[in-house]
């Protein structure tokens, strides 16, 4: 049998004596051990008849928190039970109401002090939630934790406040904004009635912006808050709960912000001092506002975001510069308050997020010029790269243009490339970028996947920016590929690129730009004049092809490039020098013509036997025809060469209709051989010249053609040469 004392064997069965001692006592039967048992020893070990009252009442408490599993949830307990959570409830109020308690003993408000600090650290939430106060949330935090524990990133990163749901969170969060002070004297006293407690303190705070001296109460009251929403939107933009300045704290920030504008809007119709305290105010919300973007960019976590996001974020960023660099209304100041923008922003960013900032402006600027690639004169996008063209960034932003660049596809790297760079800086920049942005455009087209069919676009935008040496051989390229696409009515940038491309060819090499605007007519699949063989004005006509341009035309203007560059001595020396400038470009014609008239290369005519048209270059028996009356009107025969050619196509041509009008040219240069022509004969010779080509080209294509108008169109050419 056991001993009917058996339970009460680690008990003493009579109360100690001496209050110290029966406090421990209190402690041990409860079993109360290790944090909690220090931090009531600390605090009530001397004290507690004065705050239990009685020991009944302590053990009360004690045998709350034993009925807890974990420390925290003891000590909430202990705080709670009813003696505590009384005086605790009156200390927090007298707190609240007299500030200043210097001197006073509040033992029950400096244990929960205790409490909340070293058991609940990193949760004031849960303790929160555990005690339920009367008292605000942030109030309650102030109490027990100090003045500044508000900014501390626990408050935001707390889990059980986190657990309550992102409206709750926000709800109890804003709770914790510092309340407004009565006592102000910023508003007219005939005003400041109709103002809400937020906007006169708003108004408050901006008007130190514009009076000397401190703060009044309400306005370092905004500056607390303006602290807090700061701790805020960093803490939960470094914990990757914000990313992006549309939600959480900035949707209340948002809302309130409405509120308080319509409460100013009657401050926009009184006189002018009332309405610099409107902009006053205004202004101040829309740098609070832009403030805490920044705030959110500077400290958002980055580490597992991807490039859209990059971009996002870093798009968030210049915005913020864009309008810090706008605010000011002078144009001129607009450099230097980016500048300032800029480098703001800067000083708080690391390494790394430098760099994702300007591979975030190189990405967006680059979808920017592909989004807008058909314009008529392109330019690289510079919305979000321009501010670090002259940066100390330069070389970082151009390694990741380059990047980006290279990750493209051939086709969109040279819709970026073939961009010029505009709006630079300074001539010291420019000096630095054009010669690298050209190089690497050059260096695209030796990149082994670049397209031949893209060949021409490069061409076009390589003119002007690339040396003459470099670019030459692919005009000369470049037309050719032209040419076999001059039927495909889906390219309608084709005719600028022939433009482009001639024009140029024109300067460089004026031979082989007759002879490729030649081949070029002869390929078209649309004639360049009507049935009177007058030729389509652009002025006139949606049929004019704009690369095309008349003998004479040409003829002309090549006189003109070479009496602009030579100084002659007189009029007689000038005009001999026109003479035979037209001389030269009558047998560059002449060349060509009997170049299409000859056998292709490895051909060979069977003896005794006429040779077929598929040995001939010039296929076409009307093209045939079109060259031999070309040749006719010139009247030219240089060494012999002309009259040699004409005796072979008379004699052996399979088509007798091309035979017969070789006959006709063969007679007419023969008879002109020794003629004396002045630049009158030349220049009707070529009007003659081009009227039958013109006229093969309808023929060939089987277009009609009016007789007599073509006649009367030929008289009048001839007329006015």
């Amino acid at each position: 049998m056991c001993r009917i004392d058996a339970e009460f064997g680690k008990y003493d069965l009579d109360e100690k004596a001496d209050p110290s001692e029966r406090f421990i006592q209190a402690l041990d039967e409860y079993e109360v051990v290790g944090q909690l048992r220090s931090l009531l020893t600390n605090h009530f070990a001397t004290t507690w008849q004065h705050v239990f009252s009685s020991a009944n009442r302590l053990e009360e408490a004690l045998d709350l928190a034993r009925s807890q599993a974990t420390t925290e949830g003891q000590a909430a307990a202990v705080i709670s039970s009813g003696p505590l959570a009384e005086r605790l409830r009156a200390q927090l109020l007298f707190v609240l109401i007299h500030k200043d308690v210097t001197g006073r003993t509040l033992e029950t408000l400096d244990f929960a002090k205790d409490v909340a600090q070293t058991v609940f650290p990193h949760s004031p939430y849960k303790l929160f939630k555990k005690l339920k106060p009367d008292s605000q949330y942030g109030w309650f935090i102030t109490a027990l934790y100090g003045n500044e524990y508000f900014l501390h990133s626990a408050v935001f990163d707390d889990p059980a406040l986190i657990a309550e749901g992102e409206w709750e969170r926000v709800r109890v969060l804003w709770s914790c904004l510092p309340a407004w002070s009565h006592d102000e004297q910023q508003i007219p006293t005939e005003l400041a009635s109709i103002f809400s407690p937020d906007a006169k303190a708003l108004i408050s705070v901006a008007s130190t912006q514009r009076h000397a001296g401190p703060p009044t109460p309400a306005a370092h009251q905004w500056l607390q808050r303006v602290r807090f929403l700061e701790a805020w939107v960093k803490s939960d933009a470094a914990a990757g709960r914000l990313r992006n300045p549309h939600e959480s704290v900035f949707q209340k920030l948002y809302i309130e912000g409405e509120s308080l504008r319509s409460d100013l809007e009657a401050l926009r119709s009184g006189d002018s001092d009332e309405k610099d305290l409107y902009n006053s105010a205004t202004n101040w919300l829309i740098n609070l506002e832009l403030q805490l973007k920044e705030t959110l960019a500077v400290h958002m976590d980055l580490s597992n975001a991807d490039e859209s996001q990059v971009t996002d974020w870093a798009s968030q960023l210049d915005k913020c510069v864009q309008v810090r660099t706008y605010q000011n209304p002078d144009p001129q100041a607009w450099d230097a308050a980016e500048e300032k923008a800029v480098s703001s922003i800067l000083s708080r960013l690391t390494p790394e997020k430098t760099e994702a900032w300007i591979q975030g402006s190189v990405h967006s600027d680059v979808t920017a010029t592909l989004q807008r690639r058909l314009d008529s004169f392109p330019t690289l996008s510079d919305q979000s790269s321009r501010k670090w063209w002259a940066s100390d960034y330069s070389a970082i932003w151009k390694a990741k243009l380059e990047a980006e660049i290279h990750a493209l596809g051939v086709k969109d790297a040279l819709a970026v490339l073939s961009c010029r760079l505009f709006r630079l800086p300074s001539e010291a920049v420019s000096r630095e970028l054009h010669p690298w942005w050209d190089s690497l455009l050059e260096k695209l087209i030796h990149d082994p996947e670049f397209p031949l069919a893209l060949t021409p676009q490069w061409t076009v935008h390589a003119i002007g920016r690339l040396s003459d040496e470099v670019v030459l051989p692919y005009i000369d390229k470049s037309l050719g590929l032209l040419r076999s696409r001059l039927s495909n009515a889906a390219e309608p940038d084709l005719n600028n690129q022939l433009d482009a491309l001639l024009s140029r060819l024109s300067h460089l090499d004026p031979r082989k730009a007759l002879r490729h605007r030649l081949m070029l007519m002869r390929s078209s699949y649309v004639p360049f004049a009507d049935e009177s063989l007058s030729r389509f004005s652009s002025l006139h006509s949606d049929k004019a092809v704009s690369w095309y341009s008349p003998l004479s035309e040409l003829a002309r203007n090549f006189h003109a490039k070479k009496v602009n560059g030579t100084p002659y001595v007189d009029r007689q020396e000038c005009e001999a020098a026109e003479l035979e400038i037209y001389r030269s470009f009558a047998l560059d014609l002449i060349d060509f013509c009997l170049s299409r008239l000859r056998l292709r290369k490895g051909e060979k005519k069977p003896e005794d036997e006429r040779y077929a048209d598929s040995q001939v270059t010039e296929q076409s028996a009307i093209w045939r025809q079109g060259y031999l009356k070309a040749l006719l009107e010139v009247g030219l025969d240089p060494n012999g060469k002309a009259h040699k050619t004409l005796f072979f196509t008379r004699q052996f041509d399979p088509d007798e209709s091309v035979r017969d009008v070789a006959k006709e040219a063969y007679r007419a240069v023969r008879r002109e051989t020794n003629s004396r022509k002045s630049v009158q004969d030349f220049k009707r010779g070529l009007i003659a010249a081009e009227w039958w080509l013109l006229m093969s080209q309808r023929r060939a294509l089987d277009l009609p053609i009016d007789p007599e108008g073509a006649l009367k169109t030929r008289r009048n050419m001839m007329r006015n040469p």
